[in-house]
């Protein structure tokens, strides 16, 4: 939970978690934002038996606002490009955002259907208003946040409107996270996520209101934060 060094040691988790699955295929998945940073304080042990992509990503041209470039910018993955490490981006040249979807969620399919028993590992970062991965709160909306992200899709793409400045989102659903990924670690940062943290420490709430509620409901997460409880 809290810690001095939280990205450190989110690192050194998620790297024990690697060298576990060393006889394993693992299809690891990143966040944007903060969450990425968790890439400067680890290696990738089996580059081999490693897939990586995305829980989300924003639909648009523009390099500065996609996710992937946070991730291809780390020393971490371009050193093991060359040694059989696997990268999936979501965005495709000339697929449309409904393509990319259907594409994202054939992907994650067939990755699970070609290895039943390899290992799923996610980073998830936290917004202050208590989203994750694309996953945006709907407060107002209640059976729309379930139509969503609970109808057994693995991915959604939508409209979030005013809920973020990159309105057309791709990304992960709760059924994926709960059902599929077998590790997260969450890293949270900053103490403008203070009440969003709350929240998922609660023993009662709504995760339509939290989206971050949905961790309580994984399989196994591994949570590092500095906000002082």
């Amino acid at each position: 939970m809290q810690s001095e060094h939280p990205l450190e040691t989110a690192g050194r988790s998620l790297m024990n978690l690697l060298y576990k699955a060393h006889n394993r295929d693992v299809l690891l998945l990143f966040s944007g934002g903060s969450a990425a940073n968790v890439l400067n304080h680890i290696d990738i042990p089996n580059p081999q038996q490693t897939t990586i992509s995305l829980v989300d990503e924003r639909f648009t041209i523009d390099p500065k606002h996609q996710n992937i470039t946070l991730i291809e910018e780390h020393d971490s993955i371009r050193s093991v490009l060359d040694q059989g490490l696997k990268f999936q981006p979501v965005l495709h040249n000339n697929l449309s955002f409904e393509e990319t979807v259907l594409y994202q969620e054939s992907f994650l399919r067939n990755w699970r259907r070609k290895n039943p028993y390899g290992a799923i590992f996610a980073v998830l970062g936290v917004g202050a208003d208590a989203h994750t991965a694309g996953m945006f709160p709907y407060p107002e909306n209640e059976p729309e946040f379930h139509a969503l992200f609970e109808n057994g899709a693995w991915v959604r793409g939508y409209d979030v409107g005013n809920k973020s400045e990159n309105p057309l989102r791709i990304t992960v659903t709760k059924t994926f996270l709960q059902e599929q990924v077998d590790v997260a670690v969450v890293y949270i940062t900053g103490e403008e996520k203070r009440d969003a943290l709350m929240h998922l420490l609660l023993p009662f709430g709504y995760t339509h209101k939290t989206p971050i509620r949905l961790f309580r409901n994984m399989k196994r997460i591994f949570l590092y934060t500095d906000i002082k409880l």
